[in-house]
């Protein structure tokens, strides 16, 4: 389970990744958005560049 802070489309709420039998989606806490998987493959994409950005710095 993974917790992105300010990472929803639609509200900049905080998005939660949820596995259940239906298996695995990304959905905003505030707004309940489901994320599409190109706005989840966006979103990974812009956590993956800030990672490497900080590493890179350091």
């Amino acid at each position: 389970m993974a917790l992105w802070r300010k990472g929803c489309p639609r509200c900049r709420g905080d998005v939660l990744e949820q596995t259940d039998l239906d298996g695995r989606s990304l959905a905003c806490l505030q707004c309940i958005y489901t994320l599409n998987p190109g706005q989840e493959a966006a979103l990974r994409s812009r956590v993956r560049h800030a990672a490497e950005r900080s590493t890179a710095a350091a």
